[in-house]
């Protein structure tokens, strides 16, 4: 039970530190959470990462197209035939997509890739798989990706800081259900489950006490049949 706890509370923690990647990243690129979860989506289908990689790509790219004298970055450009106002006023999977065909249209001609690198200097190695895919199958992949309101993930993001503050507190907080990876597993449970951080540790220490009391009867116990 308690390796079954352990993995829950992996889990559970992987899905707010994505949560909590995706709302940065939103911050960052001024861009939406749900845009951001298709292209992470299509990214991580594509071998091409996933947020983490193409939002500092996008990050660096728009560094790049700030800078006046970086005249690569708009030579870079004009080979794939797209201008820096054009592709920075697009949504980031409309970004992609405008990439995705300049990219391989530049690549016949041969100078696709050292665009890209131009453009986005060592980053646009993480780009390369899914700038490889057809408009066709990123779109494809844009529909299907798995979409959690923005609402939700500011929560979840939100949870995840909640819980990191907390998480030093967790281990100095008591023995028992509350120490063990088991009790941990459980917390994070309640956490979701709940979304409240007090209802959370009410159980928790609720668990504790009822572990503390059970531990007591049966040394009681033991005493009386000794």
């Amino acid at each position: 039970p308690a390796l079954g706890f352990t993995a829950v509370a992996a889990g559970i923690k992987s899905v707010l530190n994505h949560a909590d990647g995706l709302a940065d990243f939103s911050v960052k690129l001024n861009e939406s959470a749900e845009a951001l979860q298709r292209v992470d989506h299509a990214a991580q289908i594509a071998g091409a990462g996933g947020v983490d990689q193409i939002g500092n790509a996008i990050i660096r790219l728009e560094k790049n197209l700030g800078m006046v004298e970086n005249s690569k970055a708009a030579a870079a450009l004009e080979h794939f035939g797209l201008t820096g106002e054009k592709l920075m006023g697009l949504p980031i999977d409309q970004k992609i997509l405008a990439l995705s065909g300049a990219f391989q249209q530049a690549r016949e001609d041969g100078t696709g890739v050292a665009d890209l690198m131009d453009l986005v200097g060592k980053s646009g190695a993480d780009l390369i798989p899914m700038l490889g895919l057809s408009r066709e199958e990123l779109e494809a992949l844009f529909r299907d990706a798995p979409v959690m309101a923005e609402a939700e993930i500011v929560a979840l993001a939100k949870m995840n800081d909640q819980v990191d503050t907390l998480w030093a507190k967790l281990k100095n907080f008591g023995a028992g259900a509350v120490a063990g990876s088991a009790g941990i597993g459980q917390f994070l449970g309640d956490l979701l489950s709940t979304g409240s951080l007090e209802e959370a540790q009410i159980r928790m220490v609720d668990r504790d006490t009822e572990a503390t009391r059970g531990g007591y009867a049966r040394k009681e116990q033991q005493e009386a049949t000794a």
